[in-house]
């Protein structure tokens, strides 16, 4: 046979109306109740996944930021090494933010037909690998392409890194 569940009352019932069948905060949920994610994160808490989450998404978005930072010296190491005027340098920094444009219109998509882990680590390698492909470029249309996917892979990697760092964390 079953054993009656005992409730305590609480310490402070002064303004509050008691109520004998509710559940007081330390005891378990009924088996029978919805859990949704949310309720499921904020009674877990914040642990060492959402940290290792939460700093690995401040780094990768570091070297992301570190791409687009790079724009403000080109104009002068282009016309150091290949003599390109300023003028055209805007077409390098135009067509890397034009990748950062569809980058995340086709990265938003990705995440969400393909998941996002796959989506961040995909964009992620786009991003790496082109931006070390500039290093080794000798003309600037070919620079001006490279840019473009790099622009491409931060573009992409933004919707799904910051999807899974808010989905990851609970809410305040």
């Amino acid at each position: 046979h079953k054993r009656k569940r005992v409730s305590r009352m609480p310490s402070d019932v002064s303004d509050k109306r008691y109520d004998p069948g509710a559940a007081a905060p330390a005891q378990r949920r009924d088996p029978d109740e919805e859990v949704t994610f949310d309720d499921a994160l904020m009674r877990i808490g914040i642990g060492r996944g959402q940290y290792f989450s939460i700093a690995t998404m401040c780094l990768l978005w570091m070297g992301e930021g570190m791409q687009m930072f790079i724009c403000f010296y080109l104009p002068k190491a282009f016309y150091d090494e290949w003599g390109t005027p300023v003028d055209d340098v805007a077409w390098v920094d135009g067509s890397m933010f034009a990748g950062v444009f569809f980058g995340a219109l086709v990265g938003g998509h990705c995440g969400d037909a393909y998941g996002r882990r796959p989506t961040l680590l995909f964009f992620t390698g786009i991003s790496v690998v082109t931006g070390i492909l500039c290093w080794f470029t000798t003309s600037f249309m070919f620079l001006v392409t490279i840019r473009f996917l790099v622009g491409f892979g931060a573009g992409g990697f933004a919707p799904s890194s910051l999807s899974t760092t808010l989905e990851a964390c609970p809410s305040p």
